[in-house]
């Protein structure tokens, strides 16, 4: 986890908005914490627990495909 680059992420919207697609899930529920600990800002809150949000659908969508394809497919046989 890098405290530094969570912490620059934090000190603004604008920062947060170039970094945060670079977040790990952890990194991101940290940073959610600090910031519910600290300034409380709603805005920053929002888009955190939106992209932790996103983060755990993708991982959900990727189990759900390898439980049953058996593996990640390119492209499914039934959109060809």
């Amino acid at each position: 986890m890098d405290n530094w680059r969570i912490l620059r992420a934090l000190d603004s919207v604008r920062n947060l908005v170039d970094d945060l697609n670079e977040f790990t899930e952890p990194e991101i529920l940290y940073a959610l914490q600090l910031e519910c600990d600290t300034r409380r800002r709603s805005t920053v809150i929002d888009r955190l627990i939106a992209k932790a949000a996103d983060l755990h659908r993708q991982n959900y969508v990727v189990k759900l495909k390898e439980k049953y394809h058996g593996s990640f497919p390119e492209r499914c046989p039934q959109q060809e």
